[in-house]
């Protein structure tokens, strides 16, 4: 695969569909600006400028200084080049790899073509959208929202690929799935083999809130 077609605007919603919003607004590399007719685009107030990719080392290295393990994909997915980092809160509690380039068209924001977050778990009430998905990497695996999720110690580790469609609309992501041997935590040379294992209150939450379907009987 050597590119992906322009992506759709991505409409604000949970995880990492959120954040790419609020990414889009304050990305630099890559998203051509706003028409002279258009205002320019204020971001949120937890969205934080964008730090280019060949600062990864130095980023890679403060991350550890401050005890923060955040997952990508290395320098390309899918034939795209990693663009930039960015933290998407105030507090640390997310960071996301963006790779490729957006055309935010007339109507506003867009989302780069493959982006990857590392976030803080936090339990969502019984009855959020999910699907649970074969393990990834030896740790539960759902789509939430259209997104490849991953759940590792207290962190979720989200996948969001354009080619899969519509996030909103999808019930597969495959081109998602695809990338996920490629994860890794920043700065690592080579792709992890597994993650570790979730807490055991993630485990039970998961358990309650989108368990795995019984197996049908006969």
């Amino acid at each position: 695969m050597t590119g992906h077609p322009a992506p759709q605007r991505v409409r604000p919603r949970g995880g990492l569909g959120a954040a790419a919003v609020a990414l889009s607004l304050v990305l630099s590399a890559g998203c051509s600006g706003p028409q002279p007719e258009e205002p320019f685009y204020d971001g949120p107030p937890d969205a934080v400028t964008a730090i280019p990719a060949d600062q990864l080392p130095s980023l890679a290295a403060q991350l550890k200084s401050a005890g923060r393990t955040v997952y990508y994909l290395g320098r390309a997915a899918h034939g795209l080049t990693l663009n930039s980092f960015a933290d998407f809160t105030d507090d640390g509690a997310g960071f996301v790899a963006s790779y490729g380039t957006c055309d935010p068209g007339h109507d506003g924001g867009c989302a780069e073509p493959v982006m990857v977050s590392t976030e803080r778990w936090e339990a969502e009430p019984a009855g959020f959208g999910c699907r649970p998905l074969a393990p990834q990497l030896s740790v539960p695996t759902l789509l939430v929202s259209g997104e490849v999720t991953l759940y590792t110690g207290r962190h979720v580790v989200r996948i969001l690929d354009e080619l899969d469609g519509d996030p909103d609309n999808r019930v597969g992501a495959e081109h998602a799935l695809a990338l996920v041997p490629q994860l890794r935590e920043l700065g690592a040379t080579r792709p992890a083999r597994r993650l570790p294992p979730p807490d055991p209150d993630v485990v039970a939450w998961i358990a309650q809130t989108c368990p795995q379907p019984s197996p049908s009987a006969g």
